[in-house]
């Protein structure tokens, strides 16, 4: 026990004596200092050097004590020098996590390829791992790993998640962008040159082109998030995300087309009454019906009204109601229909109805035009165009009365006294008469087929065009005519002639026989 008291407290001293001396050495304060201030490559040898110097001082102190006390003393001996160095340790264990962790972040803001950057991020993960474990090795100043070391590497896994999170959430974000982008172009184009032509299957073709779209841009998100390593859920949000952007765009389209109601049906009644089906302007000639032809056009006016005021994006709808009241309103709202539409038993049933702000059996959200919104797109429509009819019935009217007019009473008579003399000459000359009935024969056919009058509707230039590329055929084609008929009559003559000469033989025989 003597023996076992007289180590203790000589080994207690040489502690005490040696740590002071070993938190006062020189080399030791330098390296404290180093390894606080910056990665230092063979810190843990270093440091097991200093610590096994000053634990063979302790040895050589304590050499002829019992061996057991002192190997006792000599671990708490190194334990405290350990403790000395704690600081400057956890000081380069925290360089090399954040040396690992600067090297992921680096990596991951450098990756060009979107395509690539799952694999790319795993490998850089790896690598910071490696690092990570490499100077931990080397700043290491026992063979056993401190729970210290454990809750860094936790911290440095957590930390370098976080970045490949917020790095993931910005790519997606901008391939969400690129391709929103993309799917707003692709819609605008085939939505507005639609709605400016709006032909009768509009709707069909806006789904057609809203199902085609909107799946082009699936395949090309689901390209564009490849490379990211996204879940399947989260992929399926992305795009979820896709459709609900696609169709507020395509339904703010919409919408824009709408507003533009009144100069699109106002466009589609000035086509059907301004151009023919050939797509020619319209000659308001003398034989041309204009209440028709704008009873036609108001028509077409009507047919593309009722495809404005509901929407069909989402399947097709029964329209016959909603176009049937509007022909009505049309046809109460022209002047020939007013009376008859306020007389009417209908007519309380369309002020009632024109005066509500939804239709009958159609759901809120797919009107795009209540009745009153119709009712005063019509009267724009109509107070747009009333110029337009005014000038084609006064046109119709100037033809009517320029096609009955007659030449003057005086010009006839001036004309009969004047050619008086060319009259006895053609009566004294017979041959210059036929000539110039032949004449007048061959100009009445040739006037009969050109069709002047039609030439003439389509306006003097193109009248003249026309007939100058039709006359020569024309002419051929009557002179082959008169030709083969004259030719025929020849025939017919000589016949007739015959027979008669075959006639007149036979009585001659017959009398001689008598």
């Amino acid at each position: 026990a003597h023996r076992v008291m007289v180590a203790t407290v000589r080994c207690d001293q040489a502690i005490w004596d040696l740590s002071e001396a070993f938190a006062k050495d020189e080399a030791v304060k330098a390296l404290q200092a180093e390894a606080e201030g910056r990665v230092v490559d063979a810190y843990g040898e270093a440091t097991k050097q200093l610590v096994s110097k000053c634990l063979a001082d302790f040895d050589e102190a304590v050499e002829f004590f019992e061996p057991s006390v002192c190997q006792g003393k000599r671990s708490e001996l190194q334990e405290k020098l350990l403790q000395l160095m704690s600081a400057a340790t956890s000081a380069q264990h925290e360089f090399c996590r954040t040396g690992a962790l600067s090297l992921y972040g680096q990596g991951i803001d450098t990756t060009a390829k979107k395509s690539q950057f799952a694999e790319d991020s795993a490998s850089l993960h790896a690598k910071a791992l490696e690092t990570f474990d490499a100077g931990i090795m080397a700043a290491s100043v026992t063979d056993e790993t401190p729970k210290e070391v454990d809750d860094l590497r936790v911290r440095l896994v957590g930390d370098m998640q976080s970045i490949h999170d917020a790095k993931v959430k910005d790519l997606k974000a901008e391939s969400m962008e690129d391709v929103k982008k993309l799917l707003s172009k692709a819609l605008y184009m085939p939505f507005t040159s639609t709605f400016e032509d709006l032909p009768e299957d509009t709707w069909s073709t806006l789904r057609g082109v809203k199902g085609k779209v909107v799946k082009e841009h699936y395949e090309l998100l689901d390209g564009e998030l490849a490379g990211l390593g996204l879940a399947a859920a989260e992929s399926h949000k992305c795009k979820a995300d896709l459709a609900a952007f696609g169709k507020e765009r395509y339904n703010n389209l919409i919408e824009e087309a709408v507003k533009s109601a009144p100069k699109i049906i106002k466009d589609k009644f000035v086509k059907a009454f301004c151009y023919d089906g050939k797509g020619m302007p319209r000659v308001w000639g003398p034989r041309v019906n204009v209440g028709e032809i704008n009873a036609a056009a108001k028509k077409e006016a009507v047919s593309a009204l009722s495809l404005l005021a509901i929407s069909q994006i989402e399947g097709d709808r029964d329209l016959s109601e909603v176009e049937e009241a509007l022909e009505t309103l049309a046809l109460a709202s022209s002047s020939s229909g007013a009376a008859s539409a306020e007389g009417g038993s209908s007519a309380p049933a369309l002020s009632s109805l024109f005066a509500s702000d939804s239709w009958p059996d159609l759901d809120r959200e797919d009107v795009l035009l209540d009745p009153i919104e119709c009712r005063s797109v019509w009267r724009q429509m109509e107070s747009e165009i009333s110029y337009t009819v005014s000038q084609a019935v006064t046109a119709h009217e100037a033809a009517k009365q320029a096609s009955n007019r007659g030449p003057p009473l005086w010009t006839i008579i001036a004309m009969l006294f004047l050619g008086w003399n060319e009259l006895m000459s053609l009566l004294y000359n017979p041959v210059l008469l036929v000539l110039l009935i032949l004449l007048f024969v061959l100009g009445r056919a040739v006037y009969t087929r050109i069709d002047l009058g039609a030439e003439l509707e389509k306006g003097f230039i193109p009248a003249l065009i026309s007939i100058s590329m039709k006359l020569t055929p024309i002419l051929i084609e009557v002179s082959q005519q008169f030709a083969w008929q004259i030719k025929e009559a020849i025939e017919k003559n000589a016949q007739a002639g015959q027979v008669q000469a075959q006639g007149a033989a036979g009585n001659s025989n017959n009398k001689k026989e008598d």
